[in-house]
């Protein structure tokens, strides 16, 4: 299973599929994610423990698992469109 099937990485993710806010810091040709901002809230990311690329037509997409607080995140970045979407939050503890 992956955070692109139907039913998510976890099964009781809750798919959001919303553009979003992220403030990233870029060093030595990585990206890392620092927080989101999503429904009026900032999210701090304290963990970034997997990304991934996929491609979605012509378009590179960087793929982040990120951890803040209680919940999981999967952070989707299109390198064409330099757009953030969260695609999917879990509370997992």
């Amino acid at each position: 299973m992956s955070w692109g099937s139907s039913s998510g990485l976890f099964p009781m993710a809750t798919r959001i599929n919303q553009i979003v806010s992220v403030g990233a810091i870029f060093e030595t040709g990585k990206i890392k994610p620092a927080w989101i901002k999503w429904n009026g809230q900032v999210f701090k990311i304290e963990q970034v423990p997997y990304r991934w690329l996929t491609n979605e037509g012509a378009a590179e997409i960087i793929n982040f698992s990120v951890v803040s607080g209680a919940n999981l995140f999967h952070l989707a970045y299109n390198l064409r469109d330099q757009q953030w979407t969260l695609m999917e939050v879990e509370d997992y503890l």
